[in-house]
């Protein structure tokens, strides 16, 4: 009986580690302090026990973060939702973190091709593989394009020779950015403009403006004309009298600003129609190059006309900078007249208010008619004014009112 007290004893005496019986002695228990816990389940350091996620952890060289343990990063602890450690330093990228040997972070976004992180800035990603941009700003598409120099070409069409691209123009290669090929011969552009134009017909002058080689001779005045984008203008307002007609006038009735503005004309005597049609609709004797008093081979530009030289100037925003002669204005008003437009503010009259805004606005008949608007006499007006950069057409306009003329190549 002895025997069997003393065995019962042994094995509680063995078993009783963690228990909650403070006097049991414990033979094989590990404890922290004074306090025996699992090994399995939690790490003692410096007399305090940590765990975390039901496991033990060194927090010398680890830490617990929601229920994983993770290695501290350079010797301390981080957030591991928003930062990746690597090498000792931490990698965030947009709030997140990231493998650096994977991934690249530019303003706040991450970039990997093929597994391996590259700089958006400098370099692309086609196919899983890393290229470098030309000169770092340009991309390409590989096998089909290449760099030349900081531009890009097309292998199947051009050669690059001297960091220049050179296309294919009759028998030889031309410089794409200094030249043009018309008829199979390289042409030089005109400056920074990029329209394409027959060489024997216009020509480049002062830089910028492409003119008709052959000023056009209408009525006894010699007209230049310029090309912008695909349409032909002539460079100045009309300033042609019509026979036998009192609706064409020069501003103040001063001959010398007919030489310096044009002349200025209503709607009906422009587009050579009755006068009757200054006060009712004759949209059906308007073709749709309509000639009116322009030379022939010229017509009087629509709305559409209009709008197509402002977007090929820029845009209605800013196309009267571009279009405004560079003289002519009041003070602080005028232009860069970038194409040779130069357009002259030879102001407007009517009956009820007189002659006004010479200098500070400039006002163009549309072909088009107003027909949106209950006044059979109203068309559309294409205006530029002093200190804005505006341009553009706008309705309700008086057909009776004189305003200038500007003609646009059939």
């Amino acid at each position: 009986m002895k025997k069997l007290l003393f065995s019962v004893g042994f094995v509680l005496v063995i078993f009783g580690c963690g228990g909650d019986d403070a006097d049991m002695p414990c033979l094989f228990c590990t404890y922290c302090g004074s306090r025996a816990y699992d090994a399995e389940k939690e790490f003692c350091f410096g007399s305090t026990l940590y765990s975390c996620g039901g496991r033990g952890y060194d927090p010398s060289t680890n830490f617990c973060s929601g229920s994983t343990i993770y290695s501290k990063c350079g010797g301390s602890d981080y957030d591991p939702s928003t930062n990746f450690c690597s090498g000792g330093m931490l990698y965030s990228c947009g709030g997140r973190g990231y493998d650096p040997s994977t991934n690249f972070c530019s303003s706040g976004m991450l970039y990997s091709c093929g597994g391996r992180g590259y700089d958006p800035l400098t370099h692309f990603c086609s196919g899983g593989t890393i290229y470098l941009k030309c000169e770092g700003s340009v991309v390409y598409t590989p096998g089909a394009e290449a760099c030349c120099g900081s531009n890009k070409y097309t292998l199947a069409t051009q050669i690059c020779e001297n960091n220049i691209v050179k296309t294919q123009c009759g028998s030889g290669w031309y410089n794409t950015i200094t030249h043009f090929c018309y008829n199979n011969n390289a042409v030089e552009k005109c400056g920074t403009r990029t329209e394409i134009f027959n060489p024997a017909l216009y020509e480049c002058r002062d830089v910028t403006k492409i003119y008709l080689k052959t000023p056009i001779d209408y009525e006894g005045e010699s007209y230049e004309a310029v090309l912008i984008g695909t349409q032909t203008w002539l460079a100045r307002n009309l300033n042609y009298d019509v026979p036998n007609n009192v609706t064409d006038v020069c501003y103040d009735n001063n001959p010398d600003n007919c030489v310096t503005y044009g002349r200025l004309y209503n709607w009906a005597t422009a587009m050579a129609l009755p006068s009757d049609c200054n006060n009712s609709t004759c949209s059906s004797q308007i073709q749709s190059k309509h000639r009116g008093i322009c030379p022939e081979g010229w017509h009087i530009p629509s709305n559409a006309d209009w709008d197509r030289l402002y977007s090929s100037v820029s845009d209605k925003n800013t196309a009267g900078k571009h279009l405004k002669a560079a003289s002519g204005w009041n003070s602080g008003c005028n232009g860069t007249d970038l194409f040779g437009f130069s357009a002259l503010p030879g102001g407007e009259t009517f009956s009820e208010v007189g002659f006004y805004g010479v200098g500070g606005s400039g006002l163009w008949h549309s072909a088009s008619e107003d027909r949106n608007n209950d006044r059979d006499g109203s068309n559309y007006s294409c205006n530029m004014f002093c200190e804005s950069e505006y341009a553009g057409c706008f309705s309700n306009f008086y057909k009776s009112a004189f305003i200038s003329v500007r003609c646009l190549q059939d």
